[in-house]
């Protein structure tokens, strides 16, 4: 029924059908694009998962299983004639040093190890202590030897050096053990590694007794952290009298040397700040300097942070920061010297909303095993 106004509208019947036709099939395709979609999903994820897991599971392994090289530690060690101020004819150096494998279920396959003793840092005996040998794990090998005659060379005139430093309080030596060394876990073995240990020891007045000369690491601690700038809408700030951008950061840094009667050089000493794992600004450095015993000293640090980093922090919020540093240091024992030990250290530092540490007054860093 149509009126006068109104045009006859006419729909064809196969065209119609035709549309439904084609409309009930595409939908049909799209459910099945998305049904395989999610199937897809579903075994990439579950793939992940297994990988994941996989993944933790060997880096566990790995830590677990991870060898470590072999602990040396002096027992007795004594130089009977050095009571005689001639005793150089008949000097004999007598130790005991035990090697332990602080491994649990890695054991140690070990190459002839040889044994040199230095005397400021020049060689003055050696010989062969053991033939190839295997160690278990969490095992201990007594390490007993005697130098003398052919394998101690020792002159007149070394043996009064001797004398004087025994005078003035200790002689001072150093034992080098060196071989070669392979790890074993249940059937596999690693490849060969060089080993060398150095057990610096020392002889006092009574020459029958020994004693170990294992030094202390110095102590690094943070103090008085503070950013310069209270009101944060200016450029610059003043620290210490000197006009520094607004984006610094200040704190100072008690470096003390622990140890009675040994002294320590320090080479240059970095000091890196991260927020977030990423490093912040410049990295300071503290050249290298001499310590002496019992000694502490302060150093005032100042590290621009940059613009990004201020921008983080400027919602007022609690931020915490890691300080890192990184240094090396040699200990002077009289006119003796060790050999350069590098030195890392960290500590995690909480700045409260006033820009100070948080909590505690002093931060204390701590060494990273190495």
């Amino acid at each position: 029924m149509h009126s006068q106004d109104q045009l006859p509208v006419h729909i064809n019947q196969d065209e119609r059908q035709f549309r439904r036709h084609h409309t009930r099939h595409y939908y049909m395709q799209r459910v099945q694009e998305s049904l395989a979609k999610r199937v897809s999903k579903v075994i990439c994820g579950v793939f992940l998962t297994l990988l994941l897991i996989a993944g933790v599971i060997v880096f566990i392994t790995w830590l677990s299983l991870r060898p470590h090289r072999p602990r040396f530690h002096v027992r007795d060690f004594s130089v009977p004639a050095l009571a005689q101020p001639n005793g150089f004819e008949n000097a004999q150096v007598i130790f005991n040093v035990t090697d332990r494998n602080p491994n649990q279920h890695i054991g140690i396959y070990y190459d002839a190890m040889q044994v040199t003793l230095y005397y400021q840092d020049q060689g003055i005996g050696g010989a062969s202590l053991l033939f190839p040998f295997y160690q278990g794990s969490k095992n201990t090998t007594v390490l007993y030897g005697v130098l003398s005659g052919a394998t101690l060379t020792v002159n007149n005139g070394r043996w009064t050096e001797f004398q004087k430093d025994k005078a003035q309080g200790v002689v001072v030596f150093r034992l080098q053990f060196t071989s070669t060394i392979r790890f074993k876990v249940t059937t596999w073995g690693s490849k060969r590694h060089k080993m060398h240990a150095n057990c610096d020891v020392g002889v006092g007045p009574d020459v029958a007794a020994w004693l170990s000369l294992i030094p202390k690491s110095p102590s690094f601690a943070i103090s008085d952290f503070r950013i310069p700038a209270s009101n944060r809408t200016n450029s610059s700030v003043s620290h210490r009298g000197e006009v520094v951008p607004n984006t610094s950061l200040s704190f100072n840094l008690t470096i003390s040397n622990p140890n009675k009667g040994t002294g320590i050089q320090y080479s240059d000493i970095h000091i890196t700040l991260y927020h977030k794992g990423a490093s912040i600004g410049t990295r300071p450095v503290i050249p290298g300097f001499y310590q002496s015993h019992k000694k502490s000293v302060s150093c005032s640090v100042l590290v621009n942070a940059g613009g990004q980093f201020w921008r983080g922090i400027g919602n007022g919020n609690i931020v915490v920061l890691r300080a890192g540093l990184e240094t090396g240091v040699r200990y002077r024992i009289l006119r003796w010297k060790t050999e350069k030990h590098r030195m890392d250290f960290e500590a995690f530092v909480i700045i409260d909303r006033q820009g100070r540490i948080d909590g505690e007054k002093n931060i204390s860093l701590h060494r990273i095993p190495s």
